[in-house]
């Protein structure tokens, strides 16, 4: 079981929201040392970006009020807006420990007809069956192929980083 964060931020001064669902220190981390974490704008719900973030970034990100990611492409510390002044305040920090024990299934074809596919992105969680539908997409065939492709391209970047996918 992994877990992800949801940090909620805002550019002027806040009120922390701290919900640590397990205890920090039972925050279960990836192979690499991260959890991806969800960065979301408290006034208006606008995800912002989704970033990652280690211990030491947790931990920082708690003891300043400030958010602290991990910058994986130069493999440091990343105090978010320390350069540019557009410092993300911490709002709320939520470990997700539901969503850790389930999984979000690849796209679903739900169907498709002459003019459109329909793709479904789904929470499945653990010991059920079926899932909750989050997003729903639709799209021509010509972007559903361009889409394809585009993952294709994603997919084969990933395995000649990290090595191959192994499918069940």
């Amino acid at each position: 079981m992994r877990h992800q964060a949801l940090a909620r931020v805002r550019n002027a001064r806040a009120t922390r929201r701290i919900t640590l669902r397990p205890k920090l220190t039972e925050i279960v981390y990836d192979e690499r040392g991260l959890i991806p974490v969800v960065v979301q704008d408290d006034a208006s719900g606008e995800i912002l970006m989704l970033a990652y973030a280690n211990a030491d970034a947790v931990a920082q990100t708690l003891s300043t009020g400030e958010l602290h990611l991990w910058s994986r492409s130069r493999g440091e510390l990343w105090h978010k807006g320390a350069t540019s002044g557009l410092v993300q305040r911490l709002v709320e920090l939520r470990i997700d420990d539901d969503v850790a024990q389930g999984s979000y299934s690849n796209m679903q074809v739900v169907g498709s007809n002459e003019t459109e596919f329909v793709f479904d992105f789904a929470y499945l969680a653990p010991n059920q069956r079926g899932g909750k539908v989050n997003a729903r997409v639709i799209m021509s065939p010509k972007h559903a192929k361009d889409l394809l492709r585009l993952l294709n391209e994603r997919v084969r970047d990933y395995e000649a980083r990290f090595g191959p996918i192994v499918l069940p």
